[in-house]
């Protein structure tokens, strides 16, 4: 069994459908603490590389909760015997 969430694994942990607070919370509980994150584009304060130490505080500011919108994932790279992965 491979150390690390699979392909599979990684895509149920994002498909919860709206995006919200309690979904958020779900997802960040999955997140190594020594994650690296990278908010692409030029316009958002939060873009470029980033080490978030309080996962929800950075999505929170990252997405708005107050409009309704979903999680989609188009893809998933990585995973299972790779500590990485690009969703």
């Amino acid at each position: 069994m491979p150390p690390y969430p699979s392909t599979y694994q990684i895509e149920e942990i994002f498909q919860d459908g709206e995006a919200g607070p309690q979904v958020l919370s779900g997802i960040v509980d999955h997140f190594d603490p020594k994650i690296q994150l990278t908010v692409v584009g030029h316009d958002h304060h939060l873009a470029g590389d980033t080490q978030a130490h309080n996962h929800f505080s950075f999505f929170s500011e990252l997405l708005d909760f107050s409009k309704p919108s979903k999680l989609q994932v188009l893809r998933v790279i990585g995973g299972g015997e790779s500590p990485w992965a690009c969703i």
